[in-house]
């Protein structure tokens, strides 16, 4: 088991601090795509930083797509607690994982775990990133350490996965296909 990831605390006492931040996780900068993921057809679907876990609910309700599970290490709304660092699954175990809105949340030194572990359990992808600070500071700490440009994030992607189109990542949308997790080994 990886050790607790120090980022935690800090997104703990984001969604524990309902006063200052009543709203932080229930909604989600995937819900454009929303459609774009049906649209792929998936037999399976991991959303990892799930928030309050809307987009999953929405699918089990619809019976959209059967087998659909979120992960936060953080929100207490998620189906399981645990670190995209040390995803609990078995290889190849999802069809498409989701991140929207993650990538940036990380520390600069743990962006190649987080794609590794992506691309560990899933064979397809869907995320936004953004390449801004975030509104959300606490203590003079910005949600998004790792604020890089989209030529440094289309090539530590392409470290782990083919991007099929890249016309929107420009706009933070990478869309594509992890590269078999045994070739990187």
């Amino acid at each position: 088991m990886a050790e607790i990831n120090p980022e935690q605390a800090f997104y703990t006492q984001i969604y524990n601090d309902q006063v200052n931040f009543p709203n932080y996780g229930h909604t989600s900068h995937g819900d454009p795509y929303f459609i774009t993921i049906l649209d792929m057809h998936p037999t399976s679907w991991l959303d990892v930083g799930c928030g309050h876990n809307h987009m999953i609910k929405e699918c089990r309700e619809n019976k959209y797509i059967e087998d659909v599970f979120g992960v936060d290490f953080a929100c207490p709304s998620a189906d399981q607690n645990c670190d995209m660092l040390d995803l609990p699954f078995a290889d190849n175990r999802w069809d498409v994982v989701s991140a929207f809105d993650v990538m940036e949340h990380l520390l600069p030194e743990q962006v190649d775990t987080g794609l590794s572990e992506m691309a560990r359990v899933g064979k397809r992808f869907i995320f936004t990133i953004s390449y801004y600070k975030a509104l959300t500071e606490i203590n003079g700490k910005n949600a998004h350490p790792t604020v890089w440009s989209a030529d440094k994030w289309i090539a530590k992607i392409e470290q782990y996965g083919t991007i099929d189109d890249m016309s929107q990542t420009d706009k933070g949308l990478f869309i594509g296909e992890w590269k078999d997790y045994d070739a990187k080994e």
